[in-house]
């Protein structure tokens, strides 16, 4: 006598379920790698974006100091290549180096000491500040163009963002 039990699972029903399962969480971990992969991308152009414009407005810094100071506007902005320090009112001759990170501040600069122990690592950005004086060559026209370029590796592939701005000496004008 043979008695069959319907209730239970055969060893092939098993293996189907498992290999849908598996399946299933394949696609899940794939997908979930190239989010995280796609938002390390995002931050990345987000910071390098930031930092562009943070090099815009420390030259804006400059020169509406000047003013404040009755110096004249374009005083410490010669056309030329720079680097600068978020918190400075100079620019330093350009130097081919990383932005510094400081994460417990969460500031980009030269000036910090690279610390692991504290975080202070080098970071993976590096910040170039061009200066061009009357760049349409208009004698009419007292501005300068600043053109702020951050750049990174990832992976193994170099990434930039480029901005760029006109000051003009508009207190001046009548």
């Amino acid at each position: 006598m043979c008695y069959m039990n319907s209730r239970g699972f055969t060893l092939l029903e098993i293996l189907v379920v498992v290999t849908i399962i598996l399946v299933a969480f394949t696609g899940v971990f794939t997908l979930l790698t190239k989010i995280i992969f796609v938002s390390q991308i995002s931050v990345n152009k987000l910071t390098a974006t930031m930092l562009a414009q943070e090099a815009v407005e420390i030259v804006r810094n400059i020169r509406e100091t000047n003013w404040l100071h009755t110096k004249a506007w374009n005083e410490g902005l010669a056309a030329g290549t720079y680097i600068a320090q978020y918190d400075s009112l100079t620019l330093k001759p350009f130097e081919d180096k990383f932005l510094i990170l400081n994460p417990r501040l969460v500031l980009y600069g030269y000036t910090e000491e690279i610390n692991p122990e504290e975080g202070v690592v080098e970071s993976i950005f590096k910040r170039e500040i061009t200066i061009i004086d009357n760049p349409d060559a208009d004698p009419l026209t007292d501005d300068i163009a600043v053109t702020s370029e951050v750049t990174w590796d990832e992976r193994n592939r170099e990434q930039s963002i480029l901005l760029e701005n006109r000051l003009y000496d508009w207190k001046s004008r009548k």
